[in-house]
C-alpha cells in the first residue's frame, strides 16, 4: 500500500451538530485521537437538525447529534449518551444548599442558558407544562463560559450535567421533574465501516457503557 493510500485508509470523517459541544462529545473524538494517534481526523459542525446529506456531502462516516427522527432504513443509530439539564448555582444563591429543586422555583430566577436552539427549546417547553415562561439573563456560546459566569456570582445557570463540574464555589442540583435527553451516533447501514471507523465505534462503545 503506497503512502497516499495508506493515509486515505486511517482518515476518519466525523460530522456533528452544534449541541454535541455540551454533550461531551467533543471530548470523546479528541480522546479517540490521543489513543490512536495514527488516526487523521476530519471534523465538520453540521446545521441543527442535520440531514441525511450529511453522509453524502460531507462524506462523513459518522454523525453525532440528538435528532432521533431520522426514519430512513439506510441510517442506524447508537444512544452515545443519556444526560439531563441540572441546575448549577453559585454559593451566594439560596439554592446552593438543596438536594434537588422544582422546576417551578425558577419562574422568578434570572438564568444563564446554553445558546443553543434544541437545548432552550428542551427546557422552555418543560417550563411551559410548569405554567411559566423562565427569565433568561444570557445565552452562553459554551460551557466553560457559563461555569466561569455562575463561579463569579453572576447567575445560576441550567445546563447538561456532563459539561458541569462541582466546586467550592458553584454546586450541581437536580431538577424536578428531571429534564432528559440524548445524544445519538449515526452511521449508515449498508455501507460497511472503514478500518479507522471500527476502532472509533468500539471506542464509543466503550466510552458510553463507563456513562
Amino acid at each position: 500500500m503506497n503512502m497516499e493510500a495508506t493515509k486515505a485508509s486511517n482518515t476518519l470523517s466525523i460530522a456533528f451538530t452544534s449541541p454535541m459541544y455540551w454533550y461531551g462529545v467533543l471530548d470523546t473524538i479528541l480522546a479517540f485521537k490521543d489513543a490512536h494517534p495514527q488516526i487523521n481526523l476530519r471534523l465538520t459542525e453540521l446545521s441543527d437538525p442535520p440531514q441525511k446529506a450529511a453522509f453524502t456531502d460531507k462524506q462523513a462516516e459518522f454523525v453525532f447529534s440528538n435528532n432521533f427522527n431520522w426514519t430512513s432504513k439506510d441510517i442506524c443509530s447508537y444512544p452515545f449518551r443519556q444526560d439531563e439539564l441540572v441546575l448549577i448555582t453559585p454559593d451566594s444563591a439560596p439554592l446552593f444548599q438543596a438536594s434537588a429543586v422544582s422546576l417551578y422555583a425558577l419562574a422568578e430566577e434570572p438564568l444563564i442558558l446554553p445558546n443553543r436552539a434544541y437545548l432552550q427549546d428542551l427546557f422552555f417547553n418543560e417550563c411551559a407544562k410548569e405554567g411559566f415562561t423562565p427569565r433568561v439573563k444570557l445565552y452562553a456560546q459554551d460551557s466553560p463560559t457559563a461555569l466561569r459566569l455562575v463561579e463569579s456570582g453572576y447567575a445560576s445557570a441550567v445546563l447538561p450535567s456532563a459539561c458541569c463540574r462541582d466546586s467550592s464555589h458553584i454546586r450541581m442540583i437536580r431538577l424536578s421533574p428531571a429534564i432528559s435527553f440524548e445524544a445519538f451516533l449515526f452511521y449508515m447501514k449498508n455501507k460497511p465501516l472503514s478500518s479507522a471507523g471500527k476502532l472509533f465505534y468500539d471506542y464509543v462503545i466503550s466510552q458510553a457503557e463507563t456513562h
